[in-house]
């Protein structure tokens, strides 16, 4: 049976890191337990996020390590967990979910007998059914990326799977991206993105869920989320898009929408007002802060050469 390693990565997370912690010890209660362990990485808290993790830790069904990676940047705090990680397969959740009691069920179910590498992206519903419908994925349908829409949304960083193989080709995560780093956001999708172009198979599946309390109820919380997506969106056209086809229509789709919209034409969401003006505004900003950083160099995953710190 395949071994799986879950990354928490949590910055001040004191509240809410038992609820997520507990639907790992649910879920893994499911499989033969000796094949889940659980890595919570620790990105410089400064509440009592670490003695909440030691106290979870204690009598847990499952092995749990707690690392720590001082300097801030979730993809940082990523490429500690997968430093470390023992499993075949490694998965992430961000600290506001709740993973469904059959996750890993599913997760072994899909991953068991595969001897080539995919990347999997599971169901992400709304927790609580008063946050806005914002940042979750419940289509019902299977689906493999095939390079044709924008990677973004694809699959979420809140819940992904990726062969520690992987990593081993590719490398890590693109520090400069996600939480806490220059470029604010995308992470996944440019680890995704990458591992595509590599010839990575990457999948969607409509279970192996998790449940998402991301908290946002007005819609002001959303366009400022999303402003923080389209930055990313821009880097990621600045480091792949300018040499790649994909990315460079869906620039051009992005820069025509906003002009149909200018001229009185539909807004890019309008239930939750964003529009074609702001993503694309956004996007070359992310694209002015690539190119500030781009002697940024991807860091190696050495997997022969764990951190347990």
């Amino acid at each position: 049976m395949k071994s799986v390693s879950v990354v928490l990565c949590v910055r001040n997370g004191t509240d809410v890191l038992p609820n997520v912690v507990r639907s790992v010890f649910e879920a893994a209660s499911t499989v033969a337990q000796s094949n889940v362990e659980l890595l919570i990485v620790d990105n410089g808290s400064t509440d009592a996020t670490v003695a909440t993790a030691e106290a979870l830790k204690r009598n847990a069904p499952i092995p749990v390590r707690i690392l720590r990676e001082p300097v801030k940047g979730v993809c940082r705090a990523k490429n500690r967990g997968i430093q470390s990680a023992t499993g075949d397969i490694i998965a992430f959740t961000d600290d506001d979910c709740v993973l469904a009691p059959s996750y890993f069920a599913d997760l072994i179910r899909y991953y068991e007998g595969e001897v080539a590498p995919v990347i999997r992206g599971g169901r992400v519903e709304l927790g609580d059914p008063t946050d806005l419908p914002f940042t979750i994925k419940v289509d019902d349908q299977p689906a493999v990326f095939g390079g044709v829409i924008h990677p973004g949304g694809f699959v979420h960083g809140c819940n992904l799977t990726i062969p520690r193989d992987v990593f081993d080709e590719i490398g890590g995560f693109d520090e400069r991206f996600g939480p806490g780093a220059p470029l604010k956001a995308g992470e996944e999708t440019e680890l995704i993105y990458r591992a595509h172009k590599a010839g990575i198979p990457i999948h969607y599946v409509p279970d192996m869920a998790v449940y998402h309390f991301h908290g946002r109820k007005e819609q002001l919380d959303i366009k400022k989320l999303n402003d923080t997506y389209q930055i990313g969106n821009g880097a990621l056209h600045a480091k792949h898009g300018f040499t790649d086809g994909l990315l460079l229509r869906h620039f051009y789709w992005n820069t025509k929408k906003y002009l149909g919209e200018w001229l009185g034409g539909p807004k890019f969401n309008s239930s939750l007002e964003l529009s074609h003006r702001d993503l694309l505004v956004q996007q070359l900003i992310g694209m002015a802060r690539f190119i500030s950083h781009r002697k940024v160099n991807i860091p190696p995953i050495d997997l022969n050469s764990r951190k347990d710190v």
